[in-house]
């Protein structure tokens, strides 16, 4: 990427950029965590975790692999209702009390075999719902005097048997063993939910929670944006737009719908149209549109025409033509009017087009 001097841009310009940035440090936020909605759902990509570990609750410093129940209930069993309704009452009572998710993962690995799926899906969601609601206690152990410093000095991503520190060590290893992952963004480490890890539920869940599921490993695994970039390619966030698309009009009342489309309109659909400050949309030295957003456009516009992302695109492409391209201005330090407006409107016109779908589908 070709950089102005500093000496030659704009002060509204350099303005314009901070904002940008912080918007950018939002829909990253909204990526990377569960979203609020509808159902309790939580804020569309927010960091779940767990409580803060004690030293009675705290892991072993060697966590065993979990291993499920064998042998599920069968489908057909006349005591699969009760059953399924005991444990989840004492599931449910766990929750109000665990001090961190090891415990309710614990619970999971011992009984999610052996109730119907309805109660397996309560149970995940239950799961999820903690792991939100005790996510700033879960990274405030990571923030405590001393644990930053002993974590960066170690090469990421941390081999927990490289921690020297006993009490680090064991905080790090509830985390995992709750599954959670270690992030590093801006050279600072802390949890978040291993959604590839909580893949070892997926068989006892309906299609819609392993629909969820499937999306949010994807981005657990592989994060969309870091450091005020975009880190996949292009077109990779135009899939992932389009999966979340898909997968908010097949299940338009799921439990998890609300969340995924916030995820869509504030986290994947934004980034697409708007760039991210270190891969801006447009291109440094002429100001119009970035030849590779221009590339992962048109593709997505031929190969998806009658999505709704396809249209949103089609319809900015068409803004992005009328004014030859030169979406930024340089001496004012701000995008064209028209350009801007777009972007103001995006998520008006998903909601349309959603709207729009969904009445189809009656």
């Amino acid at each position: 990427m070709n950089k102005i001097p500093t000496s030659k841009i704009p002060i509204k310009k350099i303005l314009m950029q901070k904002l940008l940035y912080c918007f950018l440090i939002i829909a990253i936020s909204l990526i990377v965590l569960a979203g609020c909605g509808k159902n309790g759902d939580s804020p569309a990509g927010e960091p779940i975790e767990t409580a803060i570990p004690t030293e009675e609750t705290a892991a072993p410093t060697t966590t065993p692999e979990p291993t499920l129940s064998p042998t599920p209930v069968p489908t057909d069993s006349p005591e699969l209702a009760g059953e399924s309704k005991k444990r989840m009452t004492e599931f449910t009572e766990l929750t109000s009390k665990a001090t961190d998710a090891v415990q309710l993962i614990d619970f999971l690995d011992a009984n999610i075999a052996h109730v119907d799926q309805q109660t397996a899906d309560a149970m995940f969601l239950a799961l999820d719902l903690f792991y939100e609601q005790t996510l700033e206690k879960s990274q405030n152990g990571y923030y405590k005097d001393g644990v930053q410093e002993k974590l960066t000095a170690i090469d990421y991503p941390i081999d927990v048997d490289k921690i020297t520190d006993e009490s680090i060590k064991k905080l790090v290893a509830n985390s995992i063993a709750g599954k959670y992952k270690l992030e590093a963004v801006e050279g600072t480490i802390f949890p978040i939910v291993d959604y590839e890890a909580l893949k070892v539920y997926m068989e006892y869940l309906t299609e819609p929670l392993q629909g969820y599921l499937d999306i949010m490993a994807e981005e657990s695994s592989n994060k969309t944006a870091a450091d005020g970039s975009i880190v996949i390619s292009l077109d990779e966030l135009a899939e992932r737009a389009l999966a979340t698309e898909e997968y908010i009009l097949r299940y338009p009342d799921g439990a998890k719908t609300a969340t995924l489309k916030n995820r869509y309109i504030n986290g994947y659909l934004y980034l697409y149209v708007l760039g991210a400050p270190n891969t801006p949309l447009y291109n440094f030295e002429t100001f119009g549109l970035s030849e590779d957003f221009r590339k992962s456009y048109e593709r997505t516009v031929q190969e998806y025409p009658n999505t709704i992302t396809g249209t949103i695109i089609a319809e900015y492409l068409t803004v992005l033509n009328q004014q030859k391209d030169k979406i930024f201005n340089y001496d004012d330090g701000v995008y064209d009017p028209e350009v801007k407006a777009f972007h103001d409107q995006y998520p008006e016109r998903f909601e349309q087009l959603y709207t729009s779908a969904e009445e189809e589908t009656e």
